[in-house]
């Protein structure tokens, strides 16, 4: 079998996996954010995503009492090689597999009874995000919101936003 596959499970069955990718994430120059894979915690789920039967992809889903009742999904994102879409024909901002991982997380989010879920995003101006989100057809604005208790960033959601904005 050739092309991509998506598995959404506990960390615990994709333990492997994990280790494998953070281990690769936290080693990526270019990663700018590798501090970040050494310490997953508190996940409710991961999704890995295999490019002919490897795992190249993964995120996980947060339930966290800040969220408010919604679920952060892409979470902790991570692409081996990098998120540089430059060689991909047809480019809408966005790599299909990562459309095809929103998909597979909001899938699960409503298998759970979850219909407000959201992603961020670290950025300078809201600007990037606003892209992103025309182009995976969630809705964002221009304003920050807590996705922890210090940290504030960009979001798109869909469902009810139930995020504390700054």
């Amino acid at each position: 079998m050739t092309g991509w596959k998506f598995i959404t499970d506990t960390s615990r069955h994709l333990r492997d996996e994990i280790s494998y990718l953070s281990n690769l994430a936290q080693t990526d120059k270019q990663n700018k954010i590798s501090d970040n894979y050494g310490r997953i915690k508190h996940d409710i789920a991961c999704t890995i995503g295999y490019l002919d039967n490897h795992p190249k992809t993964m995120s996980f889903v947060y339930d966290r009492v800040e969220y408010n009742g919604m679920l952060r999904i892409l979470s902790r994102f991570y692409y081996v090689g990098g998120l540089n879409i430059k060689h991909y024909p047809g480019r809408k901002f966005v790599r299909p597999s990562t459309k095809d991982m929103i998909t597979e997380q909001v899938k699960f989010c409503k298998s759970v009874g979850c219909e407000d879920y959201f992603f961020s995003r670290e950025d300078k101006t809201p600007y990037i995000m606003m892209r992103f989100c025309k182009a995976v057809d969630f809705k964002t604005n221009k304003n920050k919101y807590m996705v922890t208790p210090k940290d504030w960033q960009y979001v798109g959601w869909r469902g009810k936003l139930c995020l504390q904005k700054q």
